[in-house]
């Protein structure tokens, strides 16, 4: 099916497609989860333990098995399709959620908290791999499954934008245990939208792909992997950073609004570049973004304000969601047959390690070093980046 349009009606365009809507409403509310699961398990743990770091110990296992798990969901989705393995992990999940919140208010142990925790997060439902496999098929016209990529990764900012206040929301009005029900209901209710879908049930990999490395075999896919894994090092940086703005300023409920600007600089920039038809190549957009990324994030290194640091991180966050996007169209023209689902779920889980480790050094640069050298290594790592980009080279 080959639509038209330009500008921002592109995207009005792609929600026509049929079970386009859908499908992305479903993974909309499915992936809700990951902007509020976290924050939520850290509340919930700390009320049944008054520590910290316990609640810490927790939230790390739900990120380490879900970034862990998501590659090997993602073969299993290639061989079986997508309905079965969405459908176990929807329910296994939802039910993770809700034994954890009513575990909590009933007293289980720390042990058993960590372990459902755990568990929560290897069942995490592949659905952002799922939607991204089913683009190619859905939308076969080039420029417009690039605006769907961008779309994608939009939403993927509204869910870490919204979630936490959302989370905020229920806690002040209900509970942090009221927040991992309302987790357990927005997975159910995602993942059954999305596999109902005609498209979903029909969807099956081309063949199985031979190699025990599966989608790992493409050189392109492991060159496009590093780099988004040097850029998302520095991401985690700026999660850190940014924040530490408004604090150092003495403005710690600054922190969020610092944060929220970044993002909203996020959907800003990828709704604008997925709206233009270019006429450079997507290898050289991809190279241009990861330049762009250092230059906009550089100057929050002599931000000496609250008023400067909401300005300049909006401006550091615009090349992040265009930036995703390119990252998308790149894995599924490089990804080998039969792994599609496999390589996306890689792209996940690489991203989703180094915010993690980013962050973690975020906070020791920030509290050893200040944040000049946290902001000037960020800028780094996108250059780093654009020199690994090079390797890539697209077939088309």
């Amino acid at each position: 099916m080959t639509v038209h349009g330009s500008g921002v009606a592109v995207y009005a365009a792609l929600l026509r497609i049929p079970e386009a809507a859908r499908l992305l409403a479903g993974a909309l509310l499915g992936r809700a989860q990951l902007g509020m699961a976290s924050l939520a398990i850290l509340l919930v743990v700390h009320d049944e333990t008054g520590s910290f770091a316990s609640a810490g110990l927790a939230v790390g296992a739900f990120g380490a098995l879900g970034a862990a798990f998501t590659p090997v969901l993602g073969r299993v989705v290639d061989r079986v399709g997508q309905v079965p393995v969405l459908a176990v992990c929807g329910a296994a999940q939802s039910i993770a959620f809700v034994a954890l919140a009513i575990g909590a208010r009933r007293g289980a142990s720390f042990q058993v908290l960590v372990v459902v925790s755990a568990l929560a997060g290897a069942f995490l439902p592949p659905l952002s791999s799922c939607l991204r496999a089913l683009w190619p098929t859905l939308v076969p016209e080039l420029k417009l499954r690039e605006a769907a990529y961008t779309l994608d990764a939009v939403s993927q900012e509204l869910i870490w934008t919204l979630g936490p206040l959302v989370v905020a929301v229920i806690v002040a009005v209900w509970s942090a245990s009221a927040a991992l029900l309302v987790c357990a209901a927005l997975t159910a209710l995602g993942v059954a939208l999305f596999v109902t879908s005609t498209l979903a049930r029909a969807w099956r990999s081309a063949e199985a792909h031979s190699s025990w490395a599966g989608a790992l075999t493409s050189s392109t896919i492991r060159r496009l992997l590093l780099c988004i894994a040097v850029a998302s090092v520095g991401t985690g940086i700026c999660q850190v950073a940014i924040p530490a703005i408004g604090v150092r300023a003495g403005s710690s409920a600054s922190a969020g609004v610092l944060l929220g600007l970044w993002s909203c600089g996020s959907m800003v920039g990828g709704i604008a570049f997925g709206s233009v038809r270019w006429r450079r190549s997507l290898q050289a957009r991809y190279r241009a973004l990861f330049l762009l990324l250092a230059v906009a994030t550089l100057p929050l290194v002599w931000c000496g304000s609250i008023p400067s640091g909401l300005f300049l991180s909006f401006v550091a966050g615009l090349p992040l969601a265009a930036l995703i996007s390119c990252q998308y169209s790149l894995i599924a023209d490089a990804a080998p047959v039969g792994a599609l689902t496999e390589a996306f779920a890689w792209n996940t889980a690489a991203a989703f390690g180094a915010l993690a480790a980013g962050s973690a050094a975020g906070g020791w640069l920030v509290s050893q070093h200040g944040l000049e050298v946290s902001f000037a290594l960020a800028s780094g790592t996108a250059c780093a980046a654009w020199a690994f980009s090079a390797l890539v080279q697209p077939s088309y």
